[in-house]
């Protein structure tokens, strides 16, 4: 890391100190210096993964609180919550993650979740198709398998 850079957790990574014109930026909180041992460069995934055995492991590890969460979750409930789902995109010819969060008012990480499981299952596929979020990304459309 360049040493005019610093990590502002607030922030979506390293933060130049200077502008365009070379003056300090202004009312932008100062951060702390990232540790240099924690620097991964994810430009090239798969060249990490081949220097650092460790990466692809870290980072496929099932948590044990996810664990704790999906045990904690009662059968009817995600039933209902992925039926809920797939009669949605069934009723509106496919949808994304987002358009489901916001039509039945979930939780992002429980659509993602069902949305998961469904596919995973067979009962939904990507169409192949992208629209835009909420935040303007591209994300899938999903459809039934019929």
């Amino acid at each position: 890391m360049l040493d005019d850079q610093q990590y502002n957790p607030g922030e979506d990574g390293p933060q130049d100190n200077s502008s365009a014109t070379g003056t300090k930026a202004k009312n932008k909180p100062q951060g702390t210096r990232f540790p240099q041992g924690l620097i991964v460069d994810l430009s090239n995934p798969t060249e990490t993964a081949q220097k650092d055995p460790g990466f692809n492991e870290a980072r496929s590890r099932v948590r044990d609180t996810s664990i704790g969460a999906m045990h904690s979750q009662d059968e009817e409930d995600v039933l209902r919550q992925r039926n809920r789902i797939y009669k949605f995109i069934v009723e509106n010819c496919g949808a994304t993650c987002d358009e489901i969060e916001v039509g039945l008012g979930m939780l992002h990480q429980t659509a993602s979740s069902r949305i998961n499981q469904l596919a995973r299952d067979g009962w939904l596929r990507d169409t192949g198709d992208r629209r835009e979020t909420r935040t303007g990304r591209l994300a899938i459309v999903w459809g039934a398998v019929q």
